[in-house]
């Protein structure tokens, strides 16, 4: 009879041990959630820092070519004048463009070096949470296997 009492104390004990191996492995779905999330966010951020990047260049390669074009043109129309006079009237022209051209494409790489520099900041940031998850996941099988080979001695 004791046999029996001892047999249901330990089914009372497997099955509260279940109930709570179970709730960990939900709260354990729910984190593996989260951070699927977070990862797919983050992939949109690039995404989208992506598109903006191939904007902006598509936007500076249109402004290099009205450049161009208007260093051209007025090329054309001053030749007769800049043959006359002493000092380059294009050098005139051509130096603040050039200069203006140069401050614009170096704020642009200033901008984009910053930008990836965070976004690397962001991925190192979720690769340390998804370490240390995983580390503390293995900690947890590990204790239930010491629990486990504990209650069976």
């Amino acid at each position: 009879m004791e046999d029996t009492q001892v047999s249901e104390r330990q089914f009372k004990k497997m099955q509260e041990d279940l109930k709570d191996m179970q709730a960990r492995y939900t709260d354990l779905a729910q984190d593996v959630k989260t951070l699927k999330n977070g990862q797919t966010g983050i992939q949109e951020n690039m995404n989208a820092l992506n598109g903006q990047f191939e904007k902006i260049n598509s936007n500076m390669e249109s402004i290099m070519f009205k450049l161009d074009v208007i260093s051209e043109d007025r090329d054309k129309n001053l030749i007769g004048k800049m043959m006359k006079e002493k000092e380059s009237f294009l050098s005139k022209i051509k130096n603040p463009l050039r200069k203006l051209a140069v401050c614009t494409v170096g704020a642009i790489m200033s901008m984009t070096d910053y930008t990836v520099e965070k976004a690397s900041g962001a991925r190192e940031g979720l690769e340390d949470i998804v370490a240390e998850a995983s580390y503390n996941n293995k900690k947890k099988r590990d204790r239930m296997t010491e629990e486990t080979d504990t209650s069976e001695a």
